[in-house]
This record gives structure tokens, sequence and C-alpha cells, in this order.
């Protein structure tokens, strides 16, 4: 069996991580922090395959960005979800149905992918929902 030969490439990195799901990680943990953990953030991540066309037809991750409460039972609200390629972080898209549009905003690169989420995550609309949020579940 010791000559049983390979064939995995070499350049197949465990390490390599997708900076849009890192940095989403990073705020979901921070709102804990903030609100001393009466409200949680949490990164959801699914691969999804079109089954009308097959695997072979642009499979994405879909990162969804949910707010939960301890307090309220732990049942969760999605604050928006992140559409990205399955091969390459960028380009990658917002969605959500929270705001009036579904399609936020489309991102070619880091830069613009970190002012969409700051466009979101300090929007008073999502400072109202968190603080609601925090009132119910004392």
């Amino acid at each position: 069996m010791s000559d049983v030969k390979t064939f995995w490439s070499k350049k197949i990195n465990p390490t390599s991580l997708s900076a849009p799901k890192t940095i989403l990680r990073k705020h979901a943990t921070e709102l804990g922090q903030l609100t001393k953990n009466i409200v949680e953030a949490n990164v959801n991540t699914t691969l999804q395959v079109d089954d009308a066309e097959g695997f072979a037809n642009s499979p994405t991750y879909l990162h969804c960005f949910d707010i939960l409460s301890p307090g309220l039972g732990f049942k969760s609200f999605t604050l928006f979800c992140v559409q990205q390629s399955l091969i390459s972080d960028f380009p990658l898209r917002f969605y959500s149905n929270y705001w009036d549009k579904k399609e936020w905003c489309k991102c070619d690169n880091l830069m613009q992918f970190n002012k969409c989420l700051e466009e979101i995550l300090s929007s008073e609309k999502t400072a109202k929902l968190i603080n609601s949020i925090i009132a119910q579940s004392a």
C-alpha cells in the first residue's frame, strides 16, 4: 500500500482563508463583545449549486450574517448575505431583504467590500434593529 501515488496538487493550501468570510466573522464577534452578548451574530456559509444547470455552472458560497439573541431563545434574523464565487473572493454581491432593495451592492475588490459592509453595519437602520433586540432581551 505504501506504493500508492498521490495525485493531489501540491498547490493545495489548507491555511488559505477567504478574506470576506474572515472579515464577516470578525464583525460578528465584535457585535457580541459590544453588546456583552445580549445580541450576537453568526456567519453561516452554504455552498449553492444551481440544480437546473448542474454543478459545472458557477457554484457559489453564500455567507449569511445572522443576528441572534440568547435572551430571545436564540431566534435569528438574517441581516444580509454575501454571495461569493467558489474559486475567488471577488467579485461578490451583498443581498438583503431587510433593506428596500434586494441586491445591496456588488464588490470587485476588498476596498469595495469593506465600504459596503461599513454602510450596512454602521447604518441607523441596523442600530435600531440591534437596540430593539437588546430592549426585548432584558
